[in-house]
Order: structure tokens, then sequence, then C-alpha cells
């Protein structure tokens, strides 16, 4: 029971890696919003942890994310290249038109693989 307890504990701590990991890998919908979202200051972040899956009879767990229901997809950013912040990008137009789920496995602290991939093709297009 003690070592189920330590692995839900260490799956939520790296909730925030999991994240990052998705932003930096995976990289769903358009490769122009992640560019923007790594160089501008943005609020928040496009995906979010809808769950974690604990299979405490081989000890690992999972993750399912999805876009972020709270991320503000009206915030304006510019391009690092706009020193002068003279043209305004929306974050609106990457807005998702369709809903997506990712499943990322935990392989260890910090430590991430994509499960569904047969999805991340699509979340590509």
């Amino acid at each position: 029971m003690r070592e189920v307890q330590s692995l839900v504990q260490a799956a939520w701590d790296d909730i925030e890696a999991v994240i990052a990991f998705t932003r930096e890998t995976v990289r769903p919908g358009e490769p122009e919003l992640w560019r923007l979202l790594e160089s501008a200051a943005c609020r928040g972040s496009p995906l979010e942890v809808f769950s974690i899956h604990i299979a405490a009879g081989n000890g690992t767990a999972s993750y399912t994310l999805s876009w972020s229901p709270d991320f503000d997809w009206r915030q304006v950013v510019y391009d690092e290249f706009d020193t002068w912040k003279e043209s305004p990008i929306s974050l609106q137009r990457f807005e998702p038109k369709k809903d997506l789920w990712l499943s990322i496995k935990r392989c260890g602290a910090g430590r991430f693989e994509p499960e569904n991939v047969e999805c991340l093709a699509k979340s590509a297009q």
C-alpha cells in the first residue's frame, strides 16, 4: 500500500513535468503556436492534465492530457523579433477546432513517453 501511495505522490509531483514534456516533444496542433508560446509571455498553458491513471499491479502511471478549457485563446502576443510590438498576434487563430486526448506514460521521475501514437499523428494535422 505504501508503494502505491508513493507512486501516486510521484505522479502528482510530475504534473508540471508531463505538461512540459508534452509541450516540448508532442507539440499538438500548429507548430507556429508552440514557437510563439516559447518566445512570448503568455498566461497559462494550453495543455492540462485531466486524469492520472495508476496501475498499481505493475507500478506505472499515465496521464491523460487535453486542451485546457481555462486557457485564454484571446490573448495577444508578439513575435520575438517584433521589438517595437507593432504587430500583435492573436492566439485565437490557433484555438483548436477539435478535441485532443493524449496519453503519456510516466517512465520514472521526470521521464515520459507518448502512449497513443496514432492520436499524436492526427493531432499534428
